[in-house]
């Protein structure tokens, strides 16, 4: 038990080391990159509620019906009536957006779960004596499987990148045509490029 117990504690150090670290670094970039999405939804989520401006030329349309009572008070109210749904463009990038923010901020909180879960198995572990308690421990660990968790919250952060990317490509088409065909080809070589490195992953056993 003992020999089991000093490869374990070997093996739990440098693992813990590098996902503590890994986890800092996901943090800093989740908090960066939900402060980013958070300035764009405040911004689109307006697109989903009726246009005050709308609602102002409907009610001065309104008055001037009452005034005149004219055919053309009609015809200017049903001109000028506002549409409470908002267009398909912009749900689909408001979808998207508060997708990934969501993706961005449920990672961030994983990563504090799982270094919380690392400190505490570190500090109790830190005064175990006894190799079969040690290797307990252990498999507690394993059992709830915290280091594939700390794998996972990468790709989660990436799905929320690519979230955002196509929600941005949807923006910039909503804008401008030569800034959409810049915006789309650059996200498409990303995902060409991203595609790349995991097909090479797998198929070549010796690349990282």
């Amino acid at each position: 038990w003992a020999e089991i117990a000093s490869h374990l504690k070997a093996f739990n150090a440098q693992r813990s080391y590098h996902c503590n670290e890994d986890l800092d670094n996901l943090l800093v970039f989740a908090g960066l990159f939900s402060a980013i999405l958070t300035a764009f939804n405040i911004e689109t989520y307006k697109q989903l509620q009726p246009d005050p401006n709308a609602v102002t030329v409907l009610l001065l349309a309104q008055i001037a019906k009452q005034m005149n009572s004219s055919l053309a008070g009609n015809d200017i109210i049903g001109a000028f009536q506002p549409s409470s749904i908002p267009d398909s463009t912009s749900t689909r990038i408001n979808a998207l957006w508060f997708a990934s923010l969501l993706f961005s901020l449920i990672t961030a909180a994983l990563c504090i779960l799982v270094k919380q879960w690392l400190r505490q198995f570190a500090v109790v572990t830190a005064s175990v004596q006894d190799s079969k308690e040690y290797c307990y421990r252990h498999w507690g660990l394993a059992s709830y499987h915290v280091y594939h968790i700390a794998d996972v919250l990468p790709m989660m952060l990436q799905v929320s990148l690519a979230l955002f990317l196509v929600g941005f490509v949807y923006f910039a088409w909503s804008l401008n045509h030569t800034v959409a065909i810049t915006a789309t080809t650059i996200v498409a070589l990303w995902f060409a490029i991203y595609l790349f490195t995991i097909v090479i992953s797998i198929k070549d056993a010796v690349c990282p």
